[in-house]
Parts: C-alpha cells; sequence; structure tokens
C-alpha cells in the first residue's frame, strides 16, 4: 500500500483455515456466526451465534456505532472494507447482495456503495450512487449488480463520500482497528492508507450481505433507528472526528437455527506461525480460553452435523503483542462478571479511570494514583461495560459484565 504520510508501517495477517477432522465440508452444513472475542485477565472469552439459514453478514467492525469521521476541508475521500483470498475461503458460491452503513449528520452528503477486486482494489465492480439515506442508523442497501465472490482475489467493499466541510459524516466503531482490513481511507481511491496510522483507532461501520442467491432472498434484518444523546467534535490535520453517543446501536441479522442434525461445535485454535489445533468441542456457544500465551492468536469455529461439517465461522484474531495487551498482562480485573464491586489491580501505576456502558456513554471517571482501585457496581443496570485504565505505560480499555 501507498502512503499518504511519513512514517507509515504496515502489518498484514495471512489466514489460512481448514478441515481437521477430514469429514465432508459442504456448504449446505450451515456454519456458526459471530465469532468474537474478549481478552481479560490471561482469558479469552469467546462466543458465537448458533449456525443461520446460510446467509451471512461479513464485517470487521464492532456492529455498534461509536464515532463519525469527516473531511475538515470537505471534499472527497473513500472508505472500505478490505478482505483476503483465504479469508473468502467456503464462498466461491455466495453472491454480495447488499451493504449496510452508518452514515451521519445531514449536511447533503453524498454516498455512492462501491465494490472492488485484486491488490489494491484494482478492479471496480461497482459503483451505485445512493438516493437517500437515514442519518445516525444502519442503512442496508441492495445492489442493483450482485457480485459473485471470487475467492481467488481480494474483495474491497465500501462508499464514496462528498460531504461539506468541518463534519463528520462516516461512522466508525470504538476499535481497536483492524490493521489493513476494517480501516482503509483514500483520497483520490487509487492510493490507500489505514486510519490506525493516521492515529485513529477505529473499523468503519460497514457491512456487507453474502447471500447463496443473487437476489439475496432471506429473512429479515433488524435496522434500529437511533437518537443522538450526546456530540463532541475533535479536529486533526485532516479529519473531523465526531464522537456520538447514541440510546442504541444494535445491528444484528436474525438466524434461522438448524439443529435438526446439528451434533456439537469444534473449536480450534493457532498461534501466530504455528499450525491449527483443535482447542475443544462444545455444545454451548461461549467457551473460555484460559492462562494464554502473550502471541497472537486465532480462533476459527465449525458445526458439526451427523453427516458433515459446516464451513468455517472466523477467523478471530486477538493480537496479544502490543502494548495495550502487555499491560492488559499485567493488570487484573475481578470478578468479571461482578455484582456489587469490581477490583482493579496493576503493575503499573494507575492514573485515571473512565467507565462506558454498552452504547458508548461515560458514566464514570476519576483520577487516582495507586496500583489498585476498586468501584461499586451495585446500582449498575446489567450488562457489558468498557473500563478504560490508564497507566504510566500506556491506555488499557477491557470490559466487564454486570450481573444482577
Amino acid at each position: 500500500m501507498k502512503k499518504l504520510k511519513i512514517y507509515i508501517w504496515f502489518v498484514v495477517m495471512f489466514l489460512f483455515s481448514g478441515s481437521l477432522s477430514g469429514q465432508k465440508i459442504d456448504s449446505v452444513y450451515y456454519p456458526p456466526q459471530n465469532l468474537t472475542g474478549e481478552f481479560s485477565n490471561d482469558t479469552v472469552y469467546l462466543s458465537w451465534n448458533e449456525p443461520g439459514d446460510g446467509n451471512t453478514w461479513m464485517h470487521w467492525d464492532s456492529t455498534e456505532n461509536f464515532t463519525s469521521i469527516g473531511l475538515i476541508t470537505g471534499g472527497v475521500f473513500y472508505a472500505a472494507s478490505r478482505w483476503l483470498p483465504e479469508e473468502l475461503a467456503g464462498y466461491e458460491n455466495y453472491y454480495l447482495t447488499k451493504i449496510a452503513f452508518f452514515p451521519t449528520n445531514d449536511t447533503n452528503t453524498s454516498f455512492t456503495l462501491l465494490v472492488w477486486e485484486g491488490d489494491e482494489a484494482a478492479t471496480q465492480l461497482v459503483s451505485q450512487e445512493i438516493v437517500s439515506y437515514e442519518i445516525n442508523q444502519w442503512n442496508e442497501i441492495s445492489l442493483n449488480d450482485p457480485v459473485q465472490i471470487n475467492t481467488s482475489k481480494e474483495l474491497w467493499f465500501g462508499f464514496k463520500v462528498d460531504q461539506y466541510e468541518g463534519f463528520g459524516v462516516a461512522g466508525a466503531d470504538h476499535g481497536p482497528a483492524i490493521k489493513e482490513k476494517g480501516e482503509l481511507i483514500s483520497l483520490d481511491g487509487i492510493t490507500w492508507n489505514t486510519l490506525s496510522n493516521m492515529g485513529y483507532n477505529n473499523n468503519w461501520n460497514l457491512q456487507a450481505f453474502l447471500s447463496f442467491t443473487s437476489d439475496g432472498k432471506t429473512i429479515a434484518q433488524p435496522i434500529i433507528k437511533e437518537k443522538i444523546s450526546q456530540r463532541e467534535v475533535t479536529y486533526s490535520d485532516i479529519f473531523a472526528i465526531e464522537n456520538v453517543w447514541n440510546e442504541s446501536k444494535i445491528f444484528k441479522p436474525l438466524a434461522k437455527s438448524t439443529k435438526a442434525l446439528f451434533q456439537h461445535y469444534r473449536l480450534i485454535h493457532k498461534l501466530e506461525g504455528e499450525s491449527w489445533e483443535i482447542l475443544s468441542t462444545t455444545t454451548n456457544t461461549v467457551f473460555k480460553h484460559a492462562n494464554i500465551s502473550q502471541s497472537v492468536h486465532y480462533y476459527m469455529v465449525y458445526a458439526i452435523y451427523e453427516e458433515g461439517e459446516s464451513l468455517p465461522e472466523g477467523p478471530f484474531i486477538i493480537d496479544l503483542m502490543g502494548i495495550e495487551k502487555n499491560i492488559a498482562f499485567k493488570t487484573r480485573i475481578y470478578p468479571n462478571p461482578a455484582t456489587d464491586v469490581v477490583y482493579i489491580s496493576s503493575d503499573y501505576h494507575i492514573s485515571r479511570i473512565k467507565i462506558f456502558n454498552n452504547v458508548g456513554q461515560k458514566i464514570a471517571e476519576e483520577v487516582i494514583n495507586s496500583k489498585k482501585y476498586h468501584f461499586n457496581t451495585s446500582e449498575y443496570h446489567q450488562g457489558l461495560y468498557t473500563i478504560s485504565i490508564e497507566t504510566e505505560n500506556g491506555i488499557l480499555n477491557t470490559r466487564v459484565i454486570i450481573k444482577k
């Protein structure tokens, strides 16, 4: 990738998928959906959804909107999500039929959906101007010309923006950025950069719907309209970054269970540069991988049926080599899940604690100077909370579940 700025570096992770069991793999055996995970206290907490009906949304973002990005001076920029051939394995007979995105601010901004294939988005396959859209919510747009997936080439999808100056117009998640995957940006559609290389640790709110049929027929997908409750704009040398906290950010495709012949799930794992190994067979949709090493971890999950196994869902990648992960290995947050109190203990001095609810609203902040801290959760609502822990060696963002 070419550079838009000096001192830009890239990390590209090449992933390889395959069956460890030698069982028959066929697209009629629908895979699990939405494999994801969180890291806390030397443990990766994995979860996934039951198999759907064969149709699936592909994305790198968290599905939640957290911030909004636009050009300070106005004009045109491009946002894209990138998928390598090995990440498309198993989708040979699928069509890309819809793209979902999250526009913000009604500033007469125009959006054009784009699909490319090949290195550096070399070949443009789709250019479709969006006639109308709703701001501050997911918009699901059907393509006039669905694209059959070519698993031998890179797939890129996204949009072109033409905006007025000084506004955040394109939604992004809380991060962390999936480098060179969910955060591609360009000012001309030819030379590409990444948000993380420009100092922004976010992924675009971008989703692509893959279907067995070119008409993309499936069960209805819910889209939740959102109301803005808080807005904050910051500026850099190029971008206007607009943090918007909303009351609702759910975007979850419905799934149709296919458990008639279902037996169990097979979860596989590997470290960076090593081979895949079976981690667990389970009928649950959650798994705790405890006492893990400080490395880059890859996970995939299969659905196992009486007559064969599905294509894999994943990979889910968690990089425990970065600065934040070094802090995580030396910081304990417990209990998790919690009911009345959460304790934080670190080898580093903690200078500040911030707590955010599951829609990104900051609900607490405290300046401290200690290696230990605790806060009362007895009055918190049940749900998922993000804790930002600022230390002398950097910032750790982690999540805690509050149960009642």
